[in-house]
């Protein structure tokens, strides 16, 4: 893991220590999906199992291709991005009730108490075909998406965001059904190991090296 370090002197003073990189084992609970080994389970649970060490930055990656290929903007007229953001707006900012965007038997519940007082969708993609998207398909279809936010906070400052969201159709209309753990990636494009950059000229030696992939536990 990584943080960006502000160390205070002894008067209160900042001073920024630039970012530092630390490794902490984890034992993860659930399916193997997860990380864990119990494959009927179907929720997964992180512990750390030691105190974080600090460590030297390990490689960076390469992120693969998205999987969200078609652009849908932020236009009110798709049934989708109106539904990511009602949903995204009762989670962020409480101002109406999530259960009428959720499917039936999901547990998401909203951040409590509300961080943001305001937001805006500002673009949307998705892992479906064609240009227009204005009816609801038949009911069980799984549409993917990366939403776009500017929030704003309870003390008037912007944040940018972004959600992946699963979201399910269901009588005649999308209900998100997860809120997921990282955008997908395209099965076709895996991410790859990259040096890492520094601001020294690296010798001819460490230019044509090939990177160790980082531990598992990092």
């Amino acid at each position: 893991m990584a943080a960006d370090v502000t160390a205070h002197d002894d008067k209160g003073k900042a001073k920024r220590l630039g970012v530092q990189y630390f490794r902490v084992g984890i034992q993860a609970t659930g399916p193997a999906s997860a990380g864990g080994t119990d494959k009927a389970a179907s929720d997964a649970g992180y512990a750390a199992t030691s105190l974080p060490a600090q460590v030297a930055a390990p490689a960076s990656v390469k992120p693969g291709g998205l999987a969200y290929e078609t652009d849908r903007g932020s236009s009110s007229a798709d049934p989708s991005v109106e539904t990511a953001r009602g949903f995204l707006a009762a989670y962020l900012t409480g101002s109406t009730e999530l259960d009428r965007y959720t499917s039936p038997g999901t547990r998401l519940q909203p951040i409590s108490p509300a961080p943001y007082a305001a937001l805006k969708v500002t673009g949307v993609q998705d892992d479906s075909s064609g240009s227009g998207q204005q009816k609801v398909p038949a009911d069980g279809t799984v549409l993917h998406q990366l939403v776009q936010v500017d929030a704003t906070d309870q003390a008037g400052s912007p944040v940018s965001l972004s959600y992946a969201l699963t979201l399910k159709s269901r009588a005649g209309r999308w209900e998100v059904a997860s809120v997921d753990d990282a955008p997908a990636i395209r099965a076709s494009s895996p991410p790859s190991a990259a040096p890492h950059t520094t601001t020294t000229t690296p010798s001819p030696d460490a230019a044509t090296a090939t990177p160790s992939p980082s531990p598992s536990n990092s």
